[in-house]
């Protein structure tokens, strides 16, 4: 909940980069991938389901949740991040080029600190592989 007010009350530089970050955490989480297997996701690969329904605020917890949740990011935030890019990396910085595994990484580490989870984990395999409450 933390990081949706914090999305809500930023910027629209800032909300888009916390859109996105919000959008790699569920997709590192329902598809227990870890920064590196993030760092690697392709426009093309990854978008099986490009029907939305508009709903960004899901839980993505049922079959082709996450596939809608990257459809609508690749609509309403990857396209304003940086509209002139030619990347086929699924999450792109603002200058255009896909995030580097240390960029997702510390974008990962942030967004948990928003969120207010603040019990410590031992791994990221921990984190991801756990089931989701």
């Amino acid at each position: 909940a933390h990081l949706d007010h914090r999305i809500a009350a930023a910027s629209e530089t800032v909300r888009l980069r916390l859109l996105r970050d919000k959008v790699i955490f569920l997709v590192a989480r329902r598809r227990r991938l870890g920064p590196s297997a993030l760092a690697a996701m392709t426009v093309h690969e990854t978008v099986r389901d490009d029907d939305c329904l508009g709903a960004f605020w899901c839980n993505a917890r049922r079959p082709g949740d996450v596939e809608r949740l990257i459809g609508w990011y690749l609509r309403n935030v990857r396209r304003p991040i940086a509209p002139d890019s030619t990347s086929d990396a699924l999450f792109i910085s603002r200058s255009g080029h896909g995030m580097t595994l240390v960029a997702i990484s510390a974008n990962l580490r942030y967004a948990v600190r928003v969120a207010g989870m603040r019990k410590r984990l031992s791994s990221w395999p921990c984190w991801s592989t756990r089931p989701s409450v």
